[in-house]
């Protein structure tokens, strides 16, 4: 049952590295493209 838990707490943990991620990608992605616009 704790593996469970332990299993849930790593997905938790995924998905908030795979938005912060994607958090920090599209600032990245509008401080280099801006100046093409």
């Amino acid at each position: 049952m704790g593996h469970e838990a332990d299993k849930k707490l790593w997905i938790d943990k995924y998905w908030m590295f795979l938005l912060i991620a994607f958090g920090v990608s599209c600032v990245l992605g509008i401080i280099f493209f801006q100046p093409h616009f």
